[in-house]
Order: C-alpha cells, then structure tokens, then sequence
C-alpha cells in the first residue's frame, strides 16, 4: 500500500513528538482520540512488544486496529491476549462476526455482557451472532431485550429479519428400497417463532404386507431449552403387532462454548402394539459448530411381551457425525448398536420393525440448492438387507 509523502511526514512529525515530549503510552492514547489510529498502532505495538502490555494498552490496540478495518490482526492479538475489559472483548467479537467466525464471535459478545448486562451494542451483536448460528430463539431473546429498551433505536435488533426466516414451512419425501421392502416417508411441518407442528405419513411394503404410521410432532423453544412431544399411531397387515400407538416427550439444554456448542437431550417413550409395549429411556449428547458434529448417546429398552417370561432389556448406543465439506455438500454417518426394535430415535419415531439386528450403519450425503436440499444415503442393517434411498426437502 502507497502512502503519500505529505502522509508520511506528518506520521514521521507525529512520531518524533512522540519522542521528544511525552510517553509512548500518553501519545498513543492522544492519537487515537484525534483519529490518528495508524500512529496509535504502531505506538501501542511498540510497548506489547517492549513488554508494557496492560489493559489500556491492549484496548487502544484493538480500537486502533477495529477502525482501520485490521480484523485478522485483532483476532492474532486475542489468541495471544486476553483482558477482560468490555470494549476489547466487544472489538475482538466484531472482528470474528465479520469473518464469519459466529460460533466463536457469540462467545465473546456474552462475555461483554458480562461487564455490563445492559450494554446495546453487545446485546445486539451476541443477537446477530447467534441468528447466524441459527438459533433464532437465543437470537429473539436479545433483540426483545433491545425492543424494549428505551434506546432502542441506537442499534439494529434484526426483528423483522427474524420473522421473516423463522415462520416457514418445511415439506420432505424419503424413498428406502431393498431387495424385499420399500420405505416411503412423507412429512410436513411448519414453524411459527418458538413453535413447530408436523405430520408424518410413513408407509412400509414388504411383499403383501402393509404398514402405515401417521406421527404428529410438536415443538417448543424457550432461549436454550427445547422440548418435544410426538403421538404415534399405526396400522398394518401384520395382526400381532397392529393397530398400535405410541407416545414421546423430549427435553433438551444447549450450552455454548468459545468454539462449539453441546445439547444435552433426555428422552422418554411408550409404545403399545397387539403383542407387546415398549418403555424407553434415552440421553444423548451433541458437539457441534458450524461445520462438524458428532452425537453420541445411550437407550435402556425394556420390552414388555404377552407371552409370560420372554420379556426383553437392551442397552442400545446411538452414534452419528457429519462434515460439511463446503458450504452446501454435508456428509454423514450414524451407527445403532444393539437390537432397536420398538425404539424411539432422535426424532421421535418408533422402529416398529422387528427384524433389526444388532449392528445398523448408514452413509448419506446432502446436498442444498438454496430452499431445496437433495439426500442420498445407503443404509446397512445386515448383509442381505442394505438399503439405499434417495430424498428431498424443501422450506418455504
């Protein structure tokens, strides 16, 4: 970058001041109140360097560098240092949001919130943060906080941005087929700020047999608790098994990190089928940023029989990670060990199958084109009954 040579005398004039009449420290603040913020630079990085590294000289730095647009900078001096002053922590959680770092840039905004809970410009930033991180209801929290404040017009709370992407209608098609089944899956859902309500018609054909499961879901979001409830009801050809019904209730607790966020979910369910009921307890946890996840968990099954003396007790695991290569390819792959029949998923839906074994993979592939995304996935149960689907989604 050139600098003009009337800039560089007054920057060398500036610079000699500096020497001959005051402190580094003094002129450097001086400078940067006058608007000077390259002299003010190179000031405050000549004491870091020199081992005079305080507070104020660590938030004039990051003052000096957030204004002349220095954001990769910022960032290398927070990984070095740390101070817990407001100002600093609100300039190095700017220069993260601007580098699309949200994860991490939410972080920081919550710690300025921290030297002062009432703090706009920090509300609003933890806010947008958190709307990019899709977590909308984290996001409305702080931009009700700044709506009913009474200098709400000083910052931008993204409201009406927030409307816009949080009421939508989510409709989806799943086709599964093997050598001896086909799946079909059918949902629809739609979200209106913290709430959501679904159906989903499930079909499964295997030679002259016929299931079909309808499964309503409903959603509820308050800041990071979630909780969920779903009413399952099926009929099918096989008479020892339908008609049956289920019900399923699920809380869940996010806590966010510096740089991933974990949700820690319990689940409950019951199941009633001609022949049996099921009863099940399930904790799973999820790390996830936004790129990469991986979810683990456990489930105690108990199957409660007609036939006296063949009840059953599983202790099930659940696994799954996924990578999003670029921003619209993700990769997946879940793995269910243990014998799962009658076992309520993540999602809520029963395995009502009974010829489960006790090692299921799957790998699929996603692939998003704006409001549509396009699954393809192939699902192993066992050697002789691999699975292979193919799906799609759209939100409107």
């Amino acid at each position: 970058m050139r600098i003009s040579l009337t800039r560089f005398l007054t920057i060398l004039s500036l610079l000699l001041f500096t020497t001959l009449f005051s402190s580094p420290k003094e002129e450097a603040k001086r400078n940067l109140d006058s608007g000077y913020y390259i002299v003010a630079e190179y000031l405050y990085n000549d004491l870091v360097e020199s081992g005079q590294i305080d507070e104020e000289v660590l938030v004039g730095l990051s003052i000096s560098l957030v204004n002349q647009n220095k954001y990769q900078e910022l960032i290398d001096l927070a990984q070095k240092y740390f101070c817990d002053n407001a100002i600093y922590l609100r300039n190095i959680a700017y220069a993260y949001f601007i580098n699309n770092d949200y994860q991490i840039s939410y972080f920081y905004y919550n710690q300025a919130t921290k030297q002062d809970d009432s703090s706009l410009p920090d509300i609003s930033g933890r806010g947008w943060s958190a709307y990019y991180l899709g977590k909308y209801s984290l996001a409305n929290e702080d931009f009700r906080t700044i709506n009913h404040s009474e200098y709400c017009n000083t910052v931008y709370d993204g409201s009406s941005l927030l409307k816009k992407y949080w009421n939508s209608n989510y409709s989806s098609i799943f086709v599964t087929v093997n050598a001896d089944k086909v799946n079909f899956d059918l949902n629809y859902s739609f979200h209106y700020y913290n709430y959501s309500m679904g159906i989903n018609y499930n079909q499964n054909r295997k030679q002259d047999t016929k299931r079909e499961m309808i499964t309503l879901h409903a959603n509820l979001k308050s800041g990071k608790f979630s909780y969920d409830f779903s009413s399952m009801n099926a009929k099918g050809d096989y008479n020892k098994l339908y008609n049956a019904y289920g019900l399923a209730l699920k809380s869940s607790y996010l806590m966010m990190f510096k740089t991933f966020q974990s949700t820690i979910s319990l689940l409950g369910g019951y199941a009633y089928y001609e022949s049996l009921s099921s009863q099940q307890i399930r904790a799973d946890i999820l790390l996830n940023n936004q790129r990469f996840g991986i979810s683990s968990g456990f489930s105690y099954l108990y199957l409660d029989y007609i036939t006296p003396d063949y009840d059953q007790k599983e202790l099930l695991y659940h696994g799954s990670i996924y990578y999003t290569i670029i921003p619209t390819i993700t990769i997946n792959y879940s793995i269910n060990i243990g014998k799962g029949n009658f076992a309520y998923n993540e999602y809520l839906v029963p395995y009502d199958a009974h010829d489960i074994k006790n090692l299921w993979q799957s790998v699929g592939i996603s692939t998003s084109f704006q409001h549509l995304t396009l699954y393809l996935a192939y699902i192993n149960r066992d050697l002789e009954q691999d699975s292979r689907g193919i799906g799609v989604s759209y939100v409107f």
